[in-house]
C-alpha cells in the first residue's frame, strides 16, 4: 500500500481490517486474501526498517514473510512485537513456513518467543487470523473450538431425526466452493443436552460423511453434493450445496413456490428416480466398486428443491452392501408417513423393528409420487386433505397417517383418494399422466415387497410418463399447424411425430411389464429433441413466408431423426411401420402423389409404396386404361425355355422371365371380360412402374403379349444380371443341402417383408408358393441373400368388390386357404398369410409341401382336414428345429388365430399390423 511509510502505518492498516468482517457469532476475523492486500513487499520492508532490523537481513526476511509468514508478522505487529518475526524464521528448520504452524500452542511458542507474556498475547490474537478456507472434498477436518468460522449469516431451515439444517452464507474470500451467492447448507449432527450421546453423534456423522462422500463419485446431478465437513467441539457439521426451493415438503404444501411447474414436476421426479436407481445400484469406475445401496428414509423432507429439479438428500440412515451380501437391514425408528409396511411387525400389540431392503425405498417413493400427483392435479391445499384422510387407528394406542395400517393391511383411504384422482382425469385416459402415474404407484405400493418394481424400472416409467405427456402437447401443436397450412410438409411433420409417439407408447407399455429392452432408450437425447421440437413448432405458427416455413419443416425433420435414433431398434421399426400406415391410409389420388414426392428425400421405400398405393386407388376407381406401349407382339419373344412353371426367354436380346396367365370363357364375357382384362392391365402397369421396381424382392415388368393359340397372356419381367442359373425355392428344397439357421431365418423374413410391403399399399398377391420365389445367385454359396417374388399376374387390389379369378385347379391348390378353395370367401389378406405360413413351414423343415404331405394320412382329405393335419402333424416339428417363436409364428398364419383378430377389420392396416407383430417381429428376433 502506497500510504504505508513505516511500521506504525502498517500496524494501523491491519487494525483497520480486523474489525471489518464479523461472523454469525459476532466474532471478527481477517481473511487471508484481505490481509494480502494490506501486507505488500514495500510495506514489509519499511516496517522492518522501522523495527531496526539489520539492513543486510531485510531483503531475505521480507521474501520469507511474503512467502509464508504474513499472518504471523501481522499478529506480532498488532501485539507490538514485530521484530520477533526473526525468531519464527530462525526456527523454521528449512521446513514449513511460520504461517503453516498456526494456530500455535503455548508450548510451541515457548521456544520461539522467550517472553511468556508475549506468547500469551500471540495465542489470544492469532484466532482472528486463523480462519478456515473451505475447499471441496476436504472432509472430517478437526477444528479447535476457538477457530472462528467464516460464516457471515445462518438461518435454521429444518430439524430432522439426524440433526439440524441451517442456511449459511460464507465469506466470499474464504472458500472456493461452486456456490450461488456464496450460500450453502450446514447440517449439524448433534444431540442437544445429551453429553453421553456425543459418541453416537460422531458415529452418525462419520456414517453420513462416508455415504455422501461415496455418492460424490457418482457425480449425479440429483444427489445433493457434500462439499466438505468438519468437527468442532461437540458440533459435527457437513456443508452441502444450497437448494433455493427448500424441501419437497415445503413445495408440496405451498410454503415455497419456487420450483418446477406443471409437467416439469414429472421430469424432476424422473430425474429423482434416476438418483434413487444410482443409489440402489452404486457403481463407480473411479473406485472400481459396485454396491447395493438403500436410503432407508425417503420422505419429502429429505428431498430438496433446486430451481426446476429435485435433489436426494439426508443419507444418515443409508447403507451400502456388496451385491452378494444379504441386503436386509434392521429398520431404525424414524418419523414420517412414508415408511413401508415391512419396516415394523406387530408383536403383542406393539410395533417392533423388522428387516427391510431396497423395495422399502420403492414403497416410500410411491407414497411421495402419490402426493406429487395430488399437488399437480389439485394443488397444495389438497396435500393437507390427503394427509388428514389417511389418519386412522392402527391399534388401540397407535394412530398415524401412513399409507398402510401395518404389514399386509393397506390403508383404504389411499385407494379411495387415488381412485378419485383417476376419475377426475378419466377423459384423458388411457395416456394422461394421471392414469400412467397411478398405474405405477399401485405397483410400487404392493404390500408384497418382492412384487414392487426395481428403481431402474420406476425411473424408466417416470421418464416415459414425462415424454408422452410432453409429446402429446407437441402433437397437438403440430396438428394445429397442419390444419392451418394444409400443405404436405406440415402433414408429414405431424405424421412423423405421431408415429414416433405411437412407438414410444408401445415402449412404455412394455416398461410396466419390466421388459429390459424398454429401458434402452437415450433419455437425455429425447429430452433435448422434444424441447427443440416444441420450440420449433411454436415458432412455425409465427412464420408466414414459404421459405421460412420450409426451413422450419427441415428443422422438424432433423429433430424427428434424433428422436428416432434415441429409441431401441425394434421400436424404431414400430415408428417406421406406423408412419407407413399413416401415409398409406389415404385414398386421395392427388394427396398420394404429393406424399410420394415429399417422402423421396426421407425414405425412397415409402415413396415407392405411396406410388404403388396411388396406382392401386386408380385401378380400384377404374381410372387405369390399357396402355398400348405395354403390349407387344409375341414374335418378339425368342429362345424360350421352360423354367419351373414359368419360362426364360429373350426380348429383343434382353433376358426376360415369362409368366403365362391362362384365361377362361369369362374373359370373353361382355360384362366380366373387360373388367378382368383391365385388372391384368392394372397389374402390369403397377409392376411396370418405377416405384414398384424400387421395392426389394420385385422384378420390373416390361409388359405383356397375347398368345391366342394357348388362350394365354404372357407377362414379361426383366431378369437381373445372371451369373448363375435362376433357381426357384422349390428347386432348392428338392436338391440343396440344408442352409444354416441364420440363412433360413433371414430368407423367411425377406419373403414376409416383400408381401407385407404390398399389403400396406393395398395389393394382394393371391398366388404365393415356393415356385414363385426365385433366386438369381451371384454364386452358389450365397443364393439365400436375395429372394425375388413373382406370380403377381393374378394379383388385385384389396377391395371387397374387385373383379378377380377364382382359385386355380392345379397341384398348387394346397397353398391356398380352405375357405377360398371352397369359394366360401373372397380373397383377403390372411389368405396370403396362410400361403406364407406354408412356405415358411417348407423353409423351417427344408422340405417341399408335397414331400411333407406325401404320407398316407394326408390322402383323400378335404381342404379343412388337410389344414388341420398340417397344423397338428407338421408344425410342431418346427419347435425343435427353429424354436418356439418361429413355430408359433407359422401356427398363427395357419390356424386362424391371426385371422380371428381381423374379423372386424375394415381396412388392411389392422391385417398388416397384426401380421407384423405376430409373425415378422417374432422371426426378426432371430435375425
Amino acid at each position: 500500500m502506497s500510504h504505508v511509510r513505516n511500521m506504525t502505518d502498517l500496524q494501523q492498516a491491519i487494525s483497520d481490517i480486523s474489525g471489518k468482517d464479523i461472523n454469525f457469532e459476532k466474532k471478527t476475523f481477517i481473511p487471508e486474501f484481505a490481509l494480502s492486500n494490506v501486507i505488500s513487499k514495500p510495506a514489509v520492508e519499511l516496517s522492518l526498517l522501522s523495527l531496526d532490523v539489520p539492513v543486510f537481513q531485510i531483503e531475505t526476511l521480507t521474501d520469507n514473510i511474503m512467502k509464508g509468514a504474513k499472518r504471523c508478522f501481522a499478529i506480532l505487529l498488532l501485539i507490538g512485537h514485530g521484530k520477533s518475526i526473526v525468531n519464527f524464521i530462525k526456527h523454521d528448520s528449512f521446513q514449513k513456513s511460520p504461517d503453516s504452524g498456526l494456530p500455535y500452542t503455548m508450548d510451541q511458542l515457548g521456544s520461539v518467543l522467550e517472553d511468556k507474556e508475549v506468547a500469551t498475547k500471540f495465542c489470544n490474537e492469532q484466532w482472528t487470523f486463523v480462519v478456515p478456507f473451505l475447499r471441496q472434498h476436504e472432509v472430517s477436518r478437526l477444528l479447535d473450538e476457538r477457530i472462528i468460522l467464516p460464516i457471515l449469516n445462518e438461518e435454521s431451515i429444518g430439524e430432522g431425526q439426524m440433526g439440524i439444517a441451517y442456511k449459511i452464507e460464507l465469506h466470499p474470500q474464504c472458500h472456493n466452493l461452486p456456490l450461488k451467492d456464496h450460500q450453502a447448507v450446514r447440517k449439524d449432527i448433534k444431540y442437544k443436552g445429551q453429553e453421553a450421546n456425543n459418541d453416537k453423534a460422531l458415529d452418525d456423522f462419520r456414517r453420513e460423511v462416508e455415504n455422501v462422500s461415496m455418492l460424490t463419485h457418482l457425480k449425479h446431478d440429483n444427489i445433493v453434493r457434500l462439499y466438505c465437513s468438519y468437527i468442532q467441539g461437540k458440533r459435527h457439521s457437513l456443508i452441502f450445496d444450497h437448494a433455493d426451493g427448500g424441501t419437497l415438503d415445503d413445495f408440496l404444501c405451498g410454503k415455497n413456490r419456487q420450483g418446477p411447474k406443471e409437467l416439469q414436476v414429472l421430469l424432476a421426479l424422473a430425474e429423482l428416480a434416476s438418483a434413487i436407481d444410482a443409489l440402489h445400484n452404486f457403481t463407480t469406475t473411479t473406485l472400481n466398486l459396485s454396491l447395493a445401496g438403500c436410503h432407508h428414509d425417503l420422505a419429502p423432507r429429505n428431498i430438496l428443491v433446486q430451481e426446476e429439479t429435485f435433489l436426494l438428500a439426508d443419507f444418515g440412515l443409508s447403507t451400502f452392501r456388496h451385491p452378494k451380501e444379504d441386503s436386509l437391514t434392521l429398520f431404525q425408528e424414524v418419523r414420517g408417513s412414508y415408511l413401508a409396511p415391512e419396516c415394523q411387525i406387530l408383536v403383542e400389540g406393539k410395533f417392533k423393528p423388522n428387516k427391510i431392503s431396497q423395495p422399502s425405498d420403492i414403497w416410500s417413493f410411491g407414497c411421495i409420487l402419490s402426493e406429487c400427483l395430488t399437488y399437480l392435479l389439485r394443488g397444495p391445499e389438497a396435500i393437507t386433505r390427503f394427509r388428514d384422510e389417511r389418519i386412522g387407528n392402527v391399534t388401540q394406542d397407535v394412530r398415524w397417517s401412513r399409507f398402510h395400517f401395518g404389514p399386509g393391511k393397506p390403508n383404504p383411504a389411499v385407494k379411495h383418494w387415488l381412485d378419485s384422482l383417476e376419475a377426475d382425469e378419466a377423459d384423458e385416459a388411457p395416456y394422461s399422466y394421471c392414469a400412467l402415474m397411478i398405474k405405477l404407484i399401485w405397483q410400487m405400493l404392493s404390500m408384497n415387497p418382492d412384487e414392487r418394481p426395481p428403481a431402474k424400472t420406476v425411473c424408466t416409467i417416470l421418464r416415459g410418463v414425462w415424454i408422452v405427456s410432453f409429446g402429446h402437447g407437441i402433437e397437438a401443436q403440430l396438428d394445429k399447424i397442419s390444419k392451418a397450412n394444409l400443405d404436405i410438409d406440415s402433414a408429414l411433420s405431424r405424421m412423423r411425430f405421431e408415429s414416433w409417439l405411437f412407438a414410444f407408447h408401445q415402449l412404455l407399455d412394455k416398461a410396466y411389464e419390466g421388459e429390459p429392452e424398454s429401458e434402452r432408450f437415450d433419455f437425455s437425447k429425447i429430452v433435448k429433441a422434444l424441447k427443440e421440437t416444441y420450440r420449433i413448432s411454436r415458432c412455425s405458427t409465427q412464420e408466414t413466408t414459404e421459405s421460412a416455413k420450409h426451413r422450419q419443416q427441415s428443422l422438424l425433420r432433423y429433430q424427428h431423426t434424433k428422436l428416432t435414433e434415441a429409441l431401441p431398434l425394434s421400436y424404431q421399426r414400430d415408428a417406421k411401420d406406423k408412419l407407413d400406415r399413416l401415409l398409406l391410409s389415404t385414398d386421395d389420388v392427388k394427396e398420394l402423389g404429393d406424399l410420394s414426392t415429399a417422402t423421396k428425400v426421407d425414405d425412397a421405400n415409402i415413396g415407392a409404396l405411396l406410388a404403388v398405393k396411388r396406382l392401386t386407388v386408380l385401378a380400384n376407381e377404374g381410372r387405369l386404361i390399357e396402355r398400348s406401349d405395354l403390349v407387344f407382339d409375341q414374335s418378339k419373344i425368342t429362345n424360350e425355355e421352360n423354367f419351373g412353371i414359368h419360362s426364360r426367354a429373350s426380348l429383343e436380346g434382353e433376358p426376360v422371365l415369362v409368366e403365362r396367365v391362362y384365361y377362361e370363357g369369362s374373359w370373353v364375357d361382355e360384362v366380366t371380360g373387360p373388367e378382368l382384362r383391365l385388372r391384368l392391365a392394372a397389374v402390369i402397369e403397377l409392376l411396370h412402374a418405377e416405384a414398384t421396381e424400387r421395392i426389394p424382392g420385385t422384378l420390373y415388368c416390361k409388359g405383356m403379349f397375347h398368345e391366342p393359340s394357348n388362350r394365354a397372356v404372357g407377362v414379361v419381367y426383366i431378369l437381373p444380371p445372371l451369373r448363375e442359373e435362376p433357381v426357384t425355392l422349390q428347386d432348392y428344397l428338392n436338391r440343396s443341402h440344408l442352409p444354416s439357421l441364420d440363412d433360413r431365418f433371414k430368407l423367411a423374413l425377406d419373403i414376409c417383408r416383400c408381401i407385407y410391403n404390398f399389403h400396406k399399399a393395398g395389393w394382394l398377391h393371391r398366388n404365393l408358393h415356393s415356385k414363385n420365389i426365385l433366386f438369381f445367385p451371384a454364386n452358389k454359396a450365397e443364393w439365400t441373400n436375395e429372394p425375388w417374388i413373382v406370380g403377381f399376374s393374378r394379383s388385385r387390389e384389396s377391395k371387397p368388390h374387385s373383379f378377380t379369378h377364382g382359385p386355380q385347379d392345379n397341384d398348387l391348390r394346397s397353398y391356398q386357404h380352405p375357405e377360398y378353395l371352397t369359394h366360401q370367401e373372397r380373397y383377403r389378406e390372411e389368405f396370403d398369410y396362410y400361403s406364407i405360413g406354408l412356405i415358411l413351414l417348407e423353409i423351417g423343415l427344408w422340405k417341399t409341401l408335397k414331400e411333407l404331405t406325401n404320407r398316407e394320412r394326408f390322402q383323400n382329405l378335404n381342404e379343412d382336414e388337410f389344414k388341420t393335419e398340417i397344423i397338428e402333424g407338421r408344425v410342431p416339428n418346427l419347435k425343435r428345429t427353429l424354436g418356439t417363436r418361429y413355430e408359433q409364428a407359422i401356427r398363427a398364419c395357419l390356424d386362424g388365430s391371426l385371422a380371428e383378430k381381423l374379423t372386424d377389420s375394415k381396412n388392411n392396416d389392422d391385417a398388416c399390423g397384426r401380421f407384423k407383430s405376430v409373425v415378422m417381429d417374432q422371426i426378426s428376433l432371430k435375425v
